[in-house]
């Protein structure tokens, strides 16, 4: 059943809050800076050291995890289909993120999904499986982290899950993101969409939140 999201426009509201601690820079293109759009950071597992706080970060593992991992926002791991059955079995302590090639896209994404794990979205594959996989997480039990190139591909993520959640065309909303009916959202609509997706890794996290910021404004200015 879609989720109703109302797009009436609350002229008090922060045209930004959608995007809040959306972005999550992948290692070495941190932000020297802290900027609104940046939640977080994704590092390796092995560039861990043992007395390091990895508590607001996202750590993929490309290294086996240890007996005892230290607390991480989340851990990431990405798995072909032949090797699911070993990744949802990984015990972390922490969240983990699934990111999975291969196999039946909706089986995949609700078997990771059953297994208390979130599901990783790379918006760079094809357009049916990106869809596909859209349509069973907007209406899961858990949230999912989405992998975007640009600032484009942001907006692409965003407007996916916005219409998803509203049983919209999915494909459609991707191809042709609408920037100002994101950013007039309906409070409650908006936070349905960030409870859906928990965050996005993108490669150049300070330059993908600058132009984001430059489009926010614009839109926001337009409207």
């Amino acid at each position: 059943m879609p989720t109703m999201l109302t797009l009436g426009v609350r002229p008090r509201r922060d045209p930004e809050a959608l995007f809040a601690g959306l972005l999550v820079a992948n290692a070495p293109n941190v932000p020297a800076e802290p900027h609104s759009m940046i939640g977080s950071t994704c590092i390796a597992a092995s560039a861990v050291g043992a007395s390091d706080d990895v508590s607001d970060k996202v750590v993929t593992l490309d290294i086996a995890p240890s007996l005892s991992p230290p607390p991480a926002r989340a851990y990431l791991v990405h798995a072909t289909g032949e090797q699911l059955d070993d990744a949802i079995a990984l015990d972390t302590g922490s969240p983990l993120v699934v990111f999975c090639s291969g196999g039946d896209v909706v089986e995949t994404t609700a078997t990771i999904d059953r297994a208390g794990h979130h599901t990783g979205i790379d918006f760079g594959a094809d357009e049916d499986v990106v869809a596909d996989s859209l349509a069973v997480v907007a209406h899961a039990e858990h949230g999912f982290f989405a992998a975007a190139s640009d600032a484009a591909g942001v907006l692409a993520v965003l407007a996916g899950t916005v219409a998803a959640l509203r049983g919209d065309d999915v494909r459609a909303a991707m191809r042709a993101p609408d920037l100002q009916k994101l950013v007039s959202l309906h409070p409650d609509a908006a936070a349905a969409t960030r409870g859906v997706l928990l965050g996005i890794l993108v490669p150049d996290a300070p330059g993908i939140a600058a132009t984001l910021t430059e489009r926010v404004a614009g839109a926001r200015h337009e409207g």
